[in-house]
């Protein structure tokens, strides 16, 4: 039975385009920070070799913290994906045994997630090898640091994040208590990094870390930079004690699933986190029942508040979908790291000033708002479609224009929403640091500037999806357009004309603002 499961969901994991989509555009970003610095994972390269041996690791550690919120769609999943699917009580009323069902599940979610690394492998890669990197910054190609990673770092690191969900999925049977826990899991940690970083007891400091980033960073603080470009740490001291530690951990975290797992049918057993809910006692109907007279109404008022609803029945949608508070969840993760390591110019200290967090928002965050348009301008346009409503919803008396312009401003609508979330993280993380004034309106005057560029790609990402008629189609569109942004600077078609979306730069400083960038940029825009 073990094989059995293990070999069915592994298929099933293996045939999601979702697993494909998330290890393709996670494989883009491990291009791009690869292959420019405009782009950056957990923190800039810095001046060994793109291809580094230490900056390989340290990419795949960083990829696998943000993994937590990646990693529960594809091992949490699996045990809930019976009881969402309506097939618990067939499926747990066989004879079979619930180590087989969860160690197999276990097995198959475990190896699809490793996929997802050797696909951001291939992109490091690429990003090496690509027409335009500089050079001089590419060492020789070796598989020994992508396997060294792949053993050392993601490995123990997915097997004690994957039994950390599946023990969680286990108790609690909602996705949603899954990403509260892991939500909590990631706060404690960041606190503990933040205790345990001036502190004497070095072991105490390694061990706390369950991603092993400390103990690879002791491991090599006083490595050169020829150092850096050729060899990786020996696996003993604190990297061997913190593995052996968070491997041993994961392990018992999965026996304790197993022990406290319960393979029951809907309705028996204690229901935790739900209230119980009375029958309903159906209302008596009269004989006669009055008979209202409807008059249609088809003027603009009611386009108007037709497309009102669309919009607001979309942008909630939107925001209450698992993909989008896991981009976002990812965007935030990678803006803290991204944070916490940037406090530091030229190799000076300097605070955590609105200008320069805006710039951190941009470089760390924000980038993932053209994945965010590139899903959902085909999952908007496509919506009763997936539903099979659509022919319903085509025969309804609306104007054409009423939810073509709902979809475009629920688009909006998400792009500005999850700006201000990213706008929020960045005053909490000043006020935890302190020491800087807060300037909300250049927060207000950054987020806008920012926002122009991606919803012009909304707007793009939601005309190739209609011209194309096809999802997937207009996702391969916005696709070569990406590439073509990459491309064409390459080939000495610089200006911003040839690019889609394209703005002069408007830098900002503390002793004339935006200055004369800002008039240029917003006429160009």
């Amino acid at each position: 039975m073990l094989l059995e499961f293990f070999r069915f969901d592994l298929r099933y994991q293996l045939r999601q385009p979702l697993l494909w989509v998330t290890g393709v555009i996670l494989a883009l970003m491990a291009f791009a920070a690869i292959y420019t610095d405009a782009v950056q994972i957990g923190g800039a390269i810095g001046n060994v070799h793109r291809n580094a041996p230490v900056v390989i690791a340290q990419f795949f550690g960083a990829f696998s913290v943000i993994s937590m919120f990646i990693v529960t769609l594809f091992i949490a999943g699996t045990v809930l994906r019976d009881v969402d699917f309506g097939m618990a009580d067939l499926l747990f009323a066989t004879p079979m045994r619930k180590v087989d069902y969860l160690v197999g599940r276990f097995s198959a979610g475990l190896l699809a997630c490793l996929a997802i690394f050797v696909l951001i492998g291939v992109g490091m890669v690429l990003g090496t090898v690509w027409p335009g990197v500089d050079a001089e910054r590419v060492g020789a190609f070796s598989l020994m640091p992508y396997g060294w990673s792949m053993l050392v770092l993601v490995l123990p690191n997915l097997l004690f994040l994957g039994a950390m969900m599946i023990l969680l999925a286990s108790t609690t049977r909602s996705l949603l208590y899954v990403y509260v826990g892991i939500l909590a899991f990631f706060g404690l940690w960041i606190l503990a990094g933040q205790f345990t970083r001036n502190i004497n007891n070095e072991w105490l400091a390694v061990l706390l870390d369950p991603f092993g980033g400390r103990a690879f960073a002791r491991m090599t603080r006083y490595y050169s930079v020829a150092e850096s470009n050729s060899m990786l740490p020996p696996i003993s001291g604190f990297l061997l004690w913190n593995r052996l530690l968070w491997s041993a951990i994961g392990v018992t975290m999965f026996g304790l699933a197993l022990w406290l797992f319960k393979p029951q049918r809907a309705g028996m057993g204690k229901a935790l986190f739900r209230k119980s809910v009375p029958a309903a006692v159906a209302e008596p109907i009269s004989a006669r029942l009055p008979i209202t007279r409807v008059v249609p109404n088809f003027g603009n008022s009611v386009s108007w508040a037709q497309c009102w609803r669309i919009f607001r029945f979309d942008v909630i949608g939107v925001l209450r979908s698992l993909p989008f508070i896991v981009m976002l969840l990812f965007a935030l993760t990678n803006f803290t790291i991204a944070a916490m390591l940037s406090n530091e110019m030229y190799g000076t200290k300097v605070y955590p000033v609105t200008h320069l967090m805006l710039q951190s928002l941009s470089g760390s965050f924000s980038f993932m708002l053209v994945l965010v348009v590139t899903f959902y301008a085909g999952e908007l346009i496509f919506k009763e479609r997936q539903a099979k409503i659509s022919d319903v919803v085509d025969a309804m008396p609306i104007p054409n224009w009423a939810p073509m312009l709902a979809k475009t401003c629920a688009m909006f609508g998400v792009i500005v929403v999850f700006l201000m979330f990213g706008t929020v993280a960045s005053l909490l993380f000043q006020l935890i640091k302190g020491g800087v004034h807060i300037q909300p309106v250049l927060y207000a005057k950054g987020v806008l500037l920012d926002s122009v560029y991606f919803m012009l790609m909304g707007l793009l990402a939601i005309a190739l999806q209609i011209f194309s008629n096809q999802k997937y189609l207009g996702y391969l569109g916005i696709i070569l357009v990406m590439v073509a942004q990459i491309a064409l600077p390459m080939m000495h078609y610089e200006h911003n004309l040839y690019t889609f979306a394209g703005m002069p730069d408007a830098p900002y400083s503390d002793m004339n603002g935006y200055g004369h960038f800002l008039p240029g940029r917003l006429w160009f825009a």
